[in-house]
């Protein structure tokens, strides 16, 4: 009953919402994450309707959970965090044009992957990719990424912040 009360609290205020951009969409699931998985998607799908969102957090402190395909079509963001969750762009994703600022924080991505979403965004000017635990999982095989090559990937780079957990990912075939 009470995740019902809270999406249908979401829901409301999105759709009362008039101005012509929400600034920030602060989204922190917990424990929430699997009763509520398609209500989430859901409101990902509105939010990317109007492209609206400049910025999306999104937190989740117990287990990871893979982005749906609709957080990929938001397309006005311009800063995204995320914290524990698997992120994998669909082969469909193009790119997020306005995206200046990226933070992870204990996400599950493939070194392919980030480059391949590194690569498609232009105007990024600050990434951090941060690991607490001790273990992250990455997923391994044909992942050719390099320091040189993340550098490439986002030539306006002004601040990078990046773990050693990150660093196995980007650094997987320098001592392969």
């Amino acid at each position: 009953m009470k995740k019902y009360k809270l999406v249908n609290a979401i829901f409301h205020v999105l759709l009362l919402h008039n101005g012509p951009t929400i600034l920030v969409f602060d989204c922190c699931l917990n424990n929430l994450v699997f009763e509520i998985v398609s209500e989430f998607e859901q409101i990902l799908s509105y939010l990317s309707r109007e492209n609206k969102v400049k910025e999306l957090t999104f937190h989740n402190d117990y287990r990871s959970y893979k982005l749906p395909a609709s957080f990929f079509s938001l397309q006005g963001l311009e800063r995204i965090r995320l914290k524990r969750c698997t992120f994998e762009p669909p082969l469909t994703y193009n790119r997020f044009s306005c995206l200046t600022c990226l933070v992870f924080i204990n996400v599950e991505v493939s070194a392919q992957m980030l480059r391949r979403f590194l690569s498609k965004c232009p105007l990024l000017e600050h990434i951090q990719l941060i690991g607490h635990q001790k273990r992250i999982d990455f997923v391994k095989g044909g992942n050719k990424f390099t320091f040189v090559d993340l550098l490439q990937c986002v030539p306006l780079l002004k601040f990078l912040n990046i773990s050693k957990y990150y660093m196995k990912v980007i650094l997987i075939n320098v001592y392969i």
